[in-house]
């Protein structure tokens, strides 16, 4: 729905942040079937556009909403709003919290 709007890397990305709140790029990639560089490359976009902000942990980069975006209010409630049009099954395959911790030793 909001690929044309964003593109279809960027439009998962955000909506599967705005569900979860923090991922990292492989995590992100394996989730949607994508080349780990394509959503590196993506993140690197929407973080030098100022709509995210990441943080080093150990030698994974971890990408969340910028909380000082000028935007960020509006942009949440469009992507929550874009969620709810998605088909169920969708919602859960994708953007759905982990139910389960993650193992030992594996990166966010």
């Amino acid at each position: 729905m909001l690929d044309r709007l964003f593109g279809e890397s960027a439009s998962r990305i955000l909506l599967y942040l705005d569900a979860v709140e923090e991922g990292c790029a492989p995590e992100i990639a394996t989730n949607f079937d994508f080349a780990v560089s394509a959503i590196q490359r993506q993140l690197r976009n929407l973080e030098h556009a100022g709509v995210l902000s990441s943080r080093l942990v150990g030698n994974v980069r971890i990408y969340t909403f910028n909380p000082r975006y000028p935007f960020l209010p509006e942009l949440r409630s469009l992507l929550r709003r874009a969620r709810e049009y998605l088909p169920d099954e969708e919602q859960k395959r994708y953007y759905s919290p982990r139910t389960r911790p993650r193992r030992a030793g594996k990166p966010l």
